[in-house]
């Protein structure tokens, strides 16, 4: 790298693209943590299977993001001062993947918005398939007076037994999350399409299940 007579510095090509590379791959970091947290409430479960499924996705988003950032630095004259924008970029990826797949955040997005006031020890799990959606169980805790509220905001009514076949949401629980909705028989079963709640006797330990999967084409 020399420099003009005006003292402005003049960027090797080598050295450019050393920093668009840099770049892209700082971008492209970010974006494979975001979809790790994206994919599952655990983030070591997104990881692996961004690995094994991004083998060729993820070179081929870093090649996008190269040819952005070269155009880029080619509309502003230098590549130098893309690094640290990436970098910062990057970071706010991660952070806001880490930050809207919160159990909480779930919460508010999937189930209730705001909670109940009394919702404790809350757990998300989830079970995803890119071509078929994901199906989402929520445990927690609550105090019993917020139950009544809980079960009318959801629009869920008491069932019992439960409602077997292959695409009901009784059904999948079982395939999903091994968690049987009639067992142990104490429990207490609401229901709504797509969802299914499974009460303690005290009304206090509470499951949601969330079929999110995609219905089947006719």
């Amino acid at each position: 790298m020399t420099s003009r007579p005006d003292g402005n510095e003049i960027q090797s090509p080598s050295w450019r693209l050393r920093h668009l590379f840099l770049g892209a791959v700082l971008i492209t970091a970010g974006v494979f943590v975001y979809s790790a947290f994206d994919y599952s409430p655990d983030f070591l479960e997104g990881l692996a299977v961004n690995a094994l499924l991004g083998i060729v996705a993820f070179p081929l988003i870093m090649l996008v993001i190269a040819a952005l950032l070269y155009g880029i630095g080619r509309v502003l004259g230098q590549s130098r001062g893309l690094v640290l924008p990436c970098l910062l970029l990057a970071i706010l990826l991660s952070a806001y993947g880490w930050f809207v797949n919160r159990p909480i955040a779930r919460f508010k997005s999937l189930v209730l918005d705001p909670p109940p006031p009394s919702l404790a020890d809350l757990n998300a799990a989830a079970r995803t398939s890119f071509n078929d959606g994901r199906a989402w169980l929520f445990t927690f805790q609550i105090a019993p007076t917020d139950f009544p509220t809980l079960i009318s905001r959801l629009g869920l009514q008491r069932q019992t037994p439960a409602v077997d076949g292959a695409t009901s949401p009784a059904e999948r629980m079982r395939r999903d999350f091994q968690i049987d909705p009639s067992s142990p028989r104490d429990n207490e079963l609401y229901v709504a399409p797509k969802t299914l709640l499974l009460a303690s006797p005290d009304h206090t330990l509470i499951r949601i299940y969330l079929d999110r999967w995609r219905d089947p084409s006719p």
